[in-house]
């Protein structure tokens, strides 16, 4: 997945308690919310600036599917990921 000159990996998938966002380089802050499937918005955040690994406490949700969409500068991407 690309967020325009920002590529990131989402791990470990599936997840149990914390979920890591690691950014190839992270100048701005990056708006994100975790989407249950049923489409309900369960959490959003922002990440730090100038970072390259953020992490996100997921050990609250429910298990089930998720999706995680990341906004950077009006580019939005979304990956699909499992909480057990």
């Amino acid at each position: 997945e690309t967020l325009s000159e920002k590529s990131f990996l989402l791990y470990p998938n599936p997840v149990s308690d914390q979920l890591y966002l690691k950014f190839d380089r992270n100048d701005d802050s990056v708006h994100y919310q975790i989407i249950h499937i049923s489409g309900k918005m369960m959490m959003e955040g922002y990440t730090d600036q100038n970072i390259n690994e953020y992490q996100i406490d997921v050990n609250h949700l429910p298990v089930g599917m998720y999706q995680i969409m990341i906004n950077s500068s009006g580019n939005v991407s979304k990956i699909k990921f499992v909480k057990y």
